[in-house]
């Protein structure tokens, strides 16, 4: 049950932490030709702030073993990002298609290494 309290924490921290990263550069977002307000990325950063919060706050004392559990579960969804990101072949904030794969071999290195980490405690 800890695990899947680590893997929500770290969803919802993901959701925010992309959101506060629309804000402070004030990317535009568009649903069909509907362009998105920047409040929406307050309240999702405010509301999956608060979400991952809670989620962590029910682990009772994390130690290192969660607390590394936790970065691992942010390099498996940050992994999943880059990977979509060079499969479809997207391009923004100026790295472009090879650099993906170069970003997703760190964060696979960083997964063994932490997973490889957190199996030994």
């Amino acid at each position: 049950m800890t695990n899947l309290r680590i893997a929500n924490t770290a969803i919802f921290l993901s959701v925010a932490v992309l959101h506060a990263m629309r804000i402070a550069y004030k990317l535009p977002v568009f649903v069909g030709s509907i362009e998105l307000s920047l409040w929406l990325s307050v309240v999702a950063v405010i509301g999956a702030g608060v979400l991952s919060w809670m989620n962590w706050r029910t682990i009772h004392a994390p130690g290192k073993t969660e607390w590394l559990k936790l970065l691992l579960a942010l390099f498996v969804v940050d992994a999943a990002i880059v990977f979509y990101s060079w499969v479809s072949g997207l391009s923004f904030w100026g790295i472009a298609n090879t650099q993906f794969a170069w970003i997703l071999l760190f964060d696979l290195v960083v997964i063994v290494l932490l997973s490889w980490t957190a199996r030994k405690k």
